[in-house]
């Protein structure tokens, strides 16, 4: 294969992942402003359990129609618990308890400071470790984070600090959940696997609200519409797209990329909830997107050379 053909086949390779992040980044930073809105007519721990129980149903129902296994690969059984617990239960229960109390935007952009725990769980477990600009992009990450979120923290306000650990447990319960998903190889077992984690870490968020005695969903159309959006184009779809580049790239790499999600989750609150933004967010999140795209593109350019002079 001369280096023309090689640089096309990386080139689509690195088109089609890319595609599947800007998928993830895009549904990820509109879930705080939607759960917001669906906390009006459901309890946080069962709108949590039903929408991760709907997606983990109609992956079931994608693959049963689609030919492939309905149940994961036996020596994956081992790891459903703990997956489901991580990823889907501790996840989705601080993540749909977090926007009442510190709002969409800041509850969006700690739920996604997963990178910060990525990589130190992914070193730690993985041996993973970071190029020179993977760190750059992840420090300036990191700061453009602090930026965005300091203002917020240094109000005297309990409920906003309450709002603040929670969207932090989030992080840290979806990292732990995301090192996992890269270390399993899943092979044929994708489709089955997603579904069953997400099946039984939504069944125990809805015995935890049963036993929290939490009030009955007031259903209607709207609730069912963000329901339908959060369960299908978000738990299901993303969980699967998720696992599918970890069996592809380093935790760690992958990361990076959802710094974009608080970014443009603030920006959704401000369009939606009416949140004003604050200086320190434009400046953190101008931060944020130049750390991300220095990373995909600092060595784009040399295998575009490395490409023409091998014609």
């Amino acid at each position: 294969m001369n280096s023309t053909a090689s640089f096309r086949e990386t080139y689509s390779g690195r088109v089609c992942k890319l595609a599947v992040v800007a998928y993830i980044v895009l549904i990820s930073s509109a879930c705080y402003v939607l759960i917001l809105k669906g906390l009006q007519s459901a309890p946080p721990l069962a709108f949590g359990g039903v929408r991760t129980l709907l997606g983990g149903i109609s992956l079931l129902v994608f693959a049963r129609l689609s030919g492939h296994r309905i149940f994961p690969d036996v020596s994956l059984w081992k790891w459903l618990p703990w997956v489901a617990l991580t990823a889907t239960t501790l996840t989705f229960g601080s993540m749909f308890l977090s926007p009442g109390f510190a709002g969409a935007g800041l509850a969006s952009i700690l739920g996604n400071a997963q990178p910060l725990f990525i990589v130190l769980i992914a070193f730690i477990f993985l041996n993973e470790r970071l190029s020179r600009k993977q760190l750059f992009a992840l420090v300036s990450g990191l700061i453009g984070v602090l930026i965005i979120v300091l203002p917020s923290l240094t109000q005297q306000d309990s409920l906003l600090l309450t709002g603040a650990l929670l969207a932090l447990t989030t992080s840290f319960a979806a990292a732990i959940g995301t090192v996992l998903g890269r270390h399993i190889k899943l092979t044929g077992s994708l489709l089955s696997f997603s579904a069953w984690q997400l099946i039984l870490g939504g069944a125990v968020l809805m015995l935890f609200s049963f036993f929290m005695s939490e009030p009955a969903i007031q259903w209607s159309g709207s609730f069912l519409g963000i329901l339908v959006f959060l369960g299908i184009f978000n738990s299901a779809i993303i969980t699967c797209a998720w696992f599918w580049l970890l069996q592809k790239e380093k935790a760690g790499k992958l990361g990076i990329y959802l710094f974009l999600v608080p970014v443009l989750g603030v920006l959704w609150a401000f369009l939606f909830q009416g949140e004003q933004p604050r200086l320190s967010s434009i400046l953190g999140g101008l931060l944020i997107l130049f750390g991300v795209f220095y990373q995909e593109f600092a060595g784009f350019g040399t295998l575009l050379r490395r490409a023409k002079e091998g014609d």
